[in-house]
C-alpha cells in the first residue's frame, strides 16, 4: 500500500484522522466504540457510489486535539483482525 504523506498537526479544528485498511464489516458504530476514549464528534465510512459498499478507509472527527493525538496513538493496533492506519487527513 501507498504511504501516506505526513501533514502537520492541526493548529485549528476540525481535528480529523483518516482511517484506512478498515474491516469491510467495520460499522461508524464500532469506530465510535473504538475511539470512545477520544472524544469523537463524528465518523464517516466513504462507500462506492455505485453499489454503496464500503472501501475500507473513512474519516473521524474529534472534538479536540488531545482527542486525535490519542487516536493517532493507536496507529497500527487490531481493529476487527486488522491492523488499522490511522494519520492526519488533510484539512
Amino acid at each position: 500500500y501507498a504511504v501516506r504523506e505526513q501533514l502537520p498537526f492541526p493548529s485549528k479544528p476540525p481535528y480529523t484522522a483518516h482511517l484506512g485498511n478498515l474491516s469491510f464489516d467495520a460499522t461508524e458504530g464500532d469506530l465510535q466504540d473504538f475511539f470512545s476514549a477520544c472524544s469523537v464528534t463524528s465518523v464517516r465510512i466513504v462507500e462506492d457510489k455505485m453499489e454503496r459498499k464500503p472501501k475500507g478507509f473513512g474519516y473521524v472527527e474529534f472534538g479536540s486535539p488531545d482527542g486525535l493525538k490519542k487516536a493517532l496513538e493507536l496507529n497500527g493496533s487490531q481493529f476487527q483482525g486488522r491492523n488499522i492506519r490511522i494519520s492526519i487527513a488533510d484539512p
